[in-house]
């Protein structure tokens, strides 16, 4: 019997099943939560280590803001228990670090080149100094 235009047939329903499987397969990582260990998030200059804070203090502190200077000049960092960290003024002339959103998720980061400071919040378990990836 030959089916109208526009309906689907057995082979079709086992090509359909078989991209959604893959299609789960794929995205299932998206859904896992990121472990609730030890986060801090630490801003770095060309000295090394400026400031780092676990995220377990930060939720007792409040929303607070710190300074640091860069080889641009001043840069503003505010500190929120429920968002995370962002840049909120700059002295560099391109600005783009605050246009960057708050950062909470691991191995986020907000850069300033010039300023040449950054903030990242990193897993203090898994700090061992490993690359993340060898390019050959």
């Amino acid at each position: 019997m030959n089916n109208p235009p526009g309906f689907i047939v057995s082979g079709d329903r086992l090509i359909v099943a078989v991209i959604i499987f893959l299609a789960v397969l794929t995205g299932w990582p998206l859904f896992i939560p990121e472990p609730a260990g030890d986060k801090r998030v630490m801003i770095v200059g060309t000295a090394g280590e400026l400031f780092s804070l676990p995220f377990s203090e930060l939720a007792g502190k409040g929303r607070f803001t710190r300074e640091f200077i860069g080889d641009a000049g001043l840069l503003v960092f505010e500190f929120d228990p429920d968002k995370g960290v962002r840049v909120t003024a700059t002295a560099c002339p391109d600005k783009i670090c605050l246009r960057t959103s708050y950062i909470k998720g691991l191995k986020q980061t907000i850069v300033c080149l010039p300023g040449r400071i950054y903030a990242t919040i990193k897993d203090s378990r898994t700090e061992s100094g490993e690359p993340d990836a060898i390019l050959r």
